[in-house]
């Protein structure tokens, strides 16, 4: 007689069970089983505009929880300078840019090197937090910069310059939504200083800041005001208005990062 299938428990016999470990979800679900518990990780990302001093204020944050002897992670934007192909797609871009600005190129050849730049960037940002995820052990606090959701405000920029067209915007977008569930425990921080303090940090590290680099970066600061409640909506987020030195504001991030409660705070 052959046993009832559907009741909570029934015999098998030793072929049935070889059948059943050989099955993959099997494995996984008794690895699962017994693998060590995971501590759990706390979420910290920093979005902003080009030369808003994330990099900076992230190297102090490491350093003070390490300080406490707490075990930091960062998955860096710097490293997208070490990608090859992302470093082709940015210097055609930049260049295309320029002689878009005066009109020796066609609106084709620049939407086509605008959607290069920004899905390479989009693939570097996923393949970034896919290798983190694999990892065997992971740290008290991971501290992204940026996210593949920053290139939207990116690409808003690009649209109103006419560097991209609407259908690549909204084709682009659809890639962009599979890589929220990167994001969706962060604590994110919107670094915000004044237009002229990024435009003195940017000048600072850049050989050449050209008046079309100035304008650029101005209707970025605008685009990330308007983009960073829309695409950050169900993050807890803390908006700086970072004028004052890093040193200053270093304690407060501290601080608020996990310990306020409404959806939004401004400082």
């Amino acid at each position: 007689m052959e046993p009832d299938k559907s009741s909570e428990w029934y015999r098998i016999n030793q072929s049935e069970l070889e059948q059943l470990i050989a099955e993959e979800k099997t494995i996984n679900s008794l690895r699962d089983m017994f693998k060590p518990k995971q501590k759990e990780t706390k979420k910290i990302l920093f979005d902003g505009n080009m030369g808003s001093g994330k990099t900076e204020i992230i190297r102090k944050l490491k350093i003070h929880l390490e300080k406490q002897g707490l075990e930091v992670q960062i998955l860096p934007e710097k490293s997208i300078k070490g990608n090859s192909q992302i470093q082709k797609n940015l210097h055609k871009f930049w260049k295309d840019y320029k002689l878009y600005g005066r009109f020796k190129i066609f609106r084709e050849t620049s939407n086509r090197i605008t959607v290069q730049l920004q899905k390479s960037i989009i693939q570097y940002y996923q393949d970034q937090y896919i290798e983190y995820m694999d990892q065997s052990e992971k740290p008290d606090y991971l501290i992204l910069e940026r996210s593949a959701l920053s290139t939207i405000p990116f690409m808003n920029v690009q649209m109103e310059l006419e560097l991209l067209k609407q259908e690549s915007y909204e084709e682009t977008k659809k890639l962009i939504e599979n890589t929220k569930f990167m994001t969706n425990d962060c604590n994110t921080i919107h670094w915000k200083p004044t237009f002229l303090k990024t435009c003195e940090r940017f000048k600072s590290r850049e050989k050449k800041f050209s008046k079309l680099m100035k304008d650029y970066i101005k209707r970025l600061e605008f685009w990330y005001n308007e983009s960073i409640p829309i695409i950050y909506n169900n993050h807890k987020k803390i908006i700086y208005n970072a004028e004052k030195d890093s040193n200053t504001l270093l304690e407060s991030t501290i601080t608020e990062i996990f310990n306020y409660h409404t959806n939004e705070t401004k400082i």
